[in-house]
C-alpha cells in the first residue's frame, strides 16, 4: 500500500523499526503495559478483521482503489496518530467502544456549542446588555464598561477553543455514524474497518490548567499545525521531522543556522521564537483575508492593529525565560507558581489579542435595508445580529450563530 513506505521505513529514536503502522507495540498506562494493535492509522487492518471477512484493502493492497483510500486516509490524518510522524506513544489513548465514543462526542458537542453561543453573546453585547447586567453587582459606574470589555476579550479565546471542540466533535460523530452506515450497507469485501477511537483522541489536554507556558503550547494545546501529513507522493521521501510544518519551515532551519554562530542553546531559543512568529503571521493573514474586500478603516493604534503579533511573540519570550529558569535552578516551571505564571502569559497577554481581534474597525450603513443587516465591520464578530434577532437555528445548530445576516434572523 502507498502508506507502507511512510510507516515501515521509519525507525524510532532507539533505532528499531516502528512497526507496520509506525506505532510502538506497547504503551504504559498506570504502571501497566497495554498492547496496541499495530493497525492504528491504517485501513482494513488484519488485526481488526476476521479472516473470513477481510477487507478489499487487505486482499488487494496494490489496487488503485486501495491506493486512493490509503492516500485519503493519510491526507486527512492531521495529527498523524498511528503513523511514524505522529505524536509519541504516551499521547495515545485506550480504545473505546463506538457507542461510548459517540455518547461522549455528543456531550462534548452540546457543551462546546453552549459555551460558544454564550461567548458570542458576551462579545456582541459588550456595549449594551453586559454592562447592564454588571450593574447589578454593585460595581462602580466607571468600571462597568472596562469590565465588560475584559470579559468580551476573554470570551474570544474561550470561544475559539469551544469552536474547535465543536468542529472536532462534529467530525468525530460523522466518522462514527458514517463508518457504521457503510459497514451495514456495503458487501463484506468492501466494508471499511471498524471505527477506531484511537484515531480521534482529544484535541486538548486540560488547557485550563496550564503547568507552564512551554507545556501548554507543546502538549496541552492542539497539535493540528505541528503534525500535518505530507502528500502521498512525497511521504516516502520525507523524514519524520520534515512532515511537521512549523518545525520544518521555522524551528529546524533557524536552529541549525543560529547554532553554528551562537551555540546550541541560543539556536533552540531563537528557533522556538520563530515558530511563534510563524503562528502570529498565520493568524494575522487569516484575519486579513477575511477583511481584504472591505474598505479600509481609520488608522489604529499599534496595540490594536498588532495585538495578535504581540501575544504570540510574547509566548516565545516566555518559553525562553522558562528555559533560562530551568538552566539556572535545575528545576522546571511547575506547581502553583507555574500556574500563575502561565495564566499571566497566556490569559493576561491574550487580552491584547482578544481586544485586537474583536474591535470594530469600520461600520458602513446603506440605505433601504435593516440596520443590523447593513452593518459591516472588520472585527471578528462585528456585523453579527444581536441575540434577540437570532432565529432558532442560531441557538440549535452548531456554529450557525456565526452565520452572516440576514441568514437565520427574525
Amino acid at each position: 500500500m502507498l502508506v507502507e513506505p511512510v510507516v515501515r521505513e521509519e525507525k524510532s529514536a532507539s533505532g528499531k523499526p516502528n512497526g507496520s503502522a509506525g506505532v510502538d507495540s506497547t504503551t504504559r498506562t498506570n504502571g501497566t503495559t497495554k498492547l496496541y494493535e499495530p493497525d492504528i492509522g491504517t485501513r482494513g487492518a488484519p488485526a481488526l478483521v476476521k479472516s473470513s471477512q477481510k477487507s478489499y484493502a487487505a486482499s488487494h493492497p496494490s489496487s488503485p482503489l486501495t491506493i486512493f483510500l490509503d492516500s485519503f486516509h493519510l491526507l486527512t490524518s492531521l495529527r498523524g496518530f498511528g503513523y511514524a510522524f505522529g505524536p509519541p506513544s504516551h499521547h495515545r489513548h485506550p480504545r473505546k467502544h463506538s457507542l461510548h465514543f459517540l455518547r461522549s462526542s455528543l456531550a462534548s458537542l452540546a457543551i462546546s456549542h453552549l459555551i460558544s453561543i454564550t461567548c458570542l453573546a458576551l462579545i456582541i453585547h459588550r456595549h449594551s446588555a453586559v454592562p447592564s447586567l454588571l450593574s447589578h453587582l454593585s460595581l462602580p459606574l466607571r468600571a462597568l464598561q472596562p469590565t465588560a470589555n475584559v470579559l468580551s476579550y476573554l470570551a474570544v479565546g474561550v470561544s475559539l477553543h469551544a469552536q474547535m471542540e465543536t468542529g472536532f466533535a462534529m467530525a468525530s460523530i460523522a466518522f462514527v455514524v458514517g463508518t457504521a452506515i457503510l459497514r451495514a450497507l456495503l458487501p463484506p469485501a468492501f466494508r471499511p474497518a471498524p471505527f477506531d477511537s484511537r484515531e480521534f483522541p482529544p484535541l486538548f489536554d486540560t488547557p485550563y490548567k496550564p503547568k507552564s507556558v512551554t507545556k501548554f503550547w507543546s502538549a496541552q494545546w492542539h497539535a493540528l499545525f505541528r503534525f500535518v501529513s505530507s502528500p502521498p507522493f512525497l511521504a516516502a521521501r520525507l523524514t519524520v521531522r520534515r512532515r511537521k510544518p512549523f518545525l520544518s519551515v521555522g524551528y529546524d532551519p533557524v536552529t541549525r543556522l543560529v547554532s553554528r554562530a551562537l551555540g546550541k542553546h541560543a539556536g533552540r531559543a531563537i528557533g522556538a521564537f520563530t515558530v511563534f512568529a510563524l503562528s502570529a503571521w498565520m493568524h494575522d493573514q487569516a484575519l486579513c483575508s477575511a477583511r481584504h474586500l472591505l474598505p479600509a478603516g481609520p488608522p489604529l493604534s499599534f496595540s490594536l492593529r498588532y495585538g495578535g503579533w504581540i501575544f504570540f511573540l510574547s509566548q516565545g519570550v516566555a518559553v525562553f525565560l522558562e528555559g533560562v529558569f530551568t538552566r539556572l535552578t535545575g528545576r522546571r516551571v511547575r506547581g502553583g507558581v507555574g500556574l500563575a505564571w502561565s495564566y499571566f502569559c497566556i490569559v493576561g497577554l491574550g487580552l491584547l489579542a482578544g481586544r485586537s481581534w474583536c474591535v470594530p474597525f469600520l461600520s458602513i450603513f446603506c440605505r433601504g435595508a435593516d440596520e443590523l443587516s447593513r452593518r459591516i465591520a472588520l472585527g471578528l464578530v462585528e456585523g453579527l445580529p444581536e441575540v434577540q434577532r437570532w432565529g432558532w437555528q442560531r441557538f440549535v445548530v452548531p456554529s450557525a450563530a456565526l452565520a452572516p445576516p440576514p441568514l437565520w434572523m427574525v
